[in-house]
């Protein structure tokens, strides 16, 4: 027989428990047991192998890709997330990061010191100046930077206002009228007085 490894459904082999129960790594939702018939799961019961252990998956019905794809995420951000974030629930802790990208949309994508080039051309698939051209911003540790036509969006500055009160930073030069002119915008960051 043919051991199938990957489960359409976001799941485990493991026991019931009330206490710590095992959860959906993508939604957070505990999981239930699945039923040995009717369920398009129940097809993964002939695998049982242990004893005392049960198939359990999400209710939800996410895909266990998807689960996956959230947890390399997860793991690929851990050194700056909350000690409370999850797979499903990712809070970054501003004060631990320095260095990244962040896309239009205000998303970031934290990066070591002298990684922008490497995250975008292995991680993005793009050249820097690719991201630049398209309205990405380069976080550095005392500034922002954009050559964006537009400057920067709404969703960069309600990160960047967000990233300089965890870090301690001024915020006025968020409320200084930008030159339309310029080819380049560039917040630079300085302690509160």
């Amino acid at each position: 027989m043919e051991m199938i490894t990957v489960y359409e459904v976001e799941g485990c082999w493991t026991q019931e428990r009330e206490v710590n129960p095992t959860l959906c790594r993508l939604c957070g939702t505990k999981l239930e047991k699945v039923p040995e018939k009717g369920h398009y799961n129940s097809k993964y019961w002939s695998l049982k192998q242990n004893d005392g252990l049960d198939l359990f998956c999400c209710p939800n019905g996410c895909s266990t890709k998807k689960a996956d794809k959230a947890f390399k995420k997860y793991y690929e951000l851990k050194p700056f997330l909350t000690e409370e974030s999850t797979s499903y629930n990712i809070v970054l802790d501003y004060t631990k990061i320095f260095y990244g990208w962040l896309s239009p949309r205000g998303e970031l994508h934290p990066v070591g010191f002298q990684e922008h080039n490497y995250y975008a051309t292995e991680v993005l698939n793009k050249s820097e100046r690719e991201l630049e051209v398209k309205g990405w911003a380069k976080l550095s540790k005392n500034s922002c930077f954009s050559i964006s036509k537009e400057g920067f969006t709404k969703k960069q500055k309600d990160f960047i206002f967000d990233y300089m009160i965890a870090h301690n930073y001024d915020v006025s030069c968020l409320y200084e009228d930008e030159d339309e002119d310029e080819d380049e915008y560039i917040i630079n960051f300085k302690e509160k007085i």
